[in-house]
């Protein structure tokens, strides 16, 4: 990679991994589906002033069917999953559990991208990125195991959500721009996340402390619109 695309990695790194505090802090005062949908729709409002100060159009009718994929399991799936994880595990279980997405997201690619064929040095890579996970968890789960397992396994399911995602935009996105990606995906998640929410999560909740909508304002415009558009900057790249 470009040294300005490593810039953009570890600025992904810092955002996506300061998320899961900032989730925790919204979770507070609102239910996981409530946090989602303020996420969301943070994320909206930036990607819409976006497009309006740049005088972009979004070709709704050409990637649907990404958006679609996307606006599922890589928004309302996993976004839900990783919140309501938060209420039985640690935002630093939780950030470490996403570490293993690498993993994942490669032995998804393995199967169906066929330039990213499993060689000795990827294997390699992957065990020794994996262990690093295992030694991090290590302490964190003592005497707490049974009370966790529910929260683990969620996040593992929206890892692979987040996996699965970056294999098929990665094969399915020729021809449409990061930009079109982020506000499709996140245009196609909130209906599903809407119905949800009223329906599990009901009355609508507003929130009161300014702590929370500093972080649906954090989770929705850098860790959603501004780690959305450069990760599939990336990706194209």
């Amino acid at each position: 990679m470009s040294a300005k695309n490593w810039i953009k990695f570890l600025a992904l790194g810092l955002v996506w991994g300061s998320s899961f505090f900032w989730i925790k802090i919204g979770l507070q005062e609102v239910s996981p589906l409530h946090v989602v949908f303020y996420r969301v729709f943070f994320a909206l409002l930036g990607l819409g002033a976006f497009y309006i100060f740049t005088h972009r159009r979004f070709p709704l009718s050409k990637g649907w069917k990404l958006y679609l994929f996307l606006g599922i399991f890589n928004v309302a799936l996993p976004f839900f999953l990783v919140s309501w994880s938060e209420t039985h595990i640690t935002s630093g279980m939780a950030s470490i559990l996403n570490s293993t997405q690498p993993v994942i997201t490669s032995l998804i690619a393995t199967i169906f991208i066929k330039e990213e064929k499993l060689t000795s040095r990827r294997i390699a890579g992957l065990v020794l990125g994996f262990s690093g996970v295992l030694i991090l968890m290590s302490n964190k789960l003592q005497g707490e195991a049974s009370n966790q397992a529910f929260g683990i396994l969620a996040m593992i399911i929206a890892v692979i959500g987040y996996g699965s995602s970056a294999v098929f935009a990665r094969t399915h996105n020729n021809g449409i721009k990061p930009e079109d990606q982020a506000l499709g995906q996140f245009l196609l998640g909130i209906f599903f996340v809407i119905p949800a929410m009223l329906t599990f999560e009901s009355p609508f909740t507003i929130p009161v402390r300014f702590v929370s909508y500093a972080a649906f304002a954090w989770l929705g415009l850098l860790g959603s619109f501004f780690a959305a558009i450069t990760w599939y900057g990336l990706l194209n790249e």
